[in-house]
């Protein structure tokens, strides 16, 4: 419908600032379909299946495969192709189910800091979800 959301933020940023509520920079091209929200970092899916994260990574919660926080959206370039339908966060971890049905997930307590099929990491060693 070429609609465009705004997704208004606050709280601690990265930098450990308090913001008061402001438009959250970097979304204006997107059509936010999804918002999760972790301890200290956000990931969105938009109406194209492209998932962005950011704030804080210590854990490797932004799915970007190091551990640097990211104060702008940043596109999960990890996941290729895939076209994701949803999202959801623990404190310090992430996950996005796939058009395709596929539980994806990275940070703590996860297999890595990039994303990763649930079905094949050490998460499902015992084959629970084969």
């Amino acid at each position: 419908d070429g609609a465009r959301t705004t997704l208004w933020v606050f709280g601690r940023r990265v930098c450990g600032q308090v913001s008061p509520p402001v438009p959250q920079p970097g979304l204006t091209l997107h059509d936010v379909r999804s918002v999760a929200l972790g301890a200290e970092h956000v990931l969105v899916v938009t109406r194209t299946g492209l998932a962005l994260a950011w704030g804080g990574n210590s854990c490797g919660q932004l799915g970007t495969g190091d551990e640097k926080p990211r104060g702008w959206p940043t596109s999960l370039h990890l996941l290729g192709a895939v076209r994701c339908a949803s999202a959801a966060c623990g404190p310090r971890c992430s996950a996005v189910i796939t058009l395709d049905e596929r539980l994806w997930t990275w940070g703590e307590h996860q297999p890595a800091s990039a994303p990763a099929l649930l079905h094949t990491s050490w998460v499902n060693r015992h084959g629970a979800t084969d």
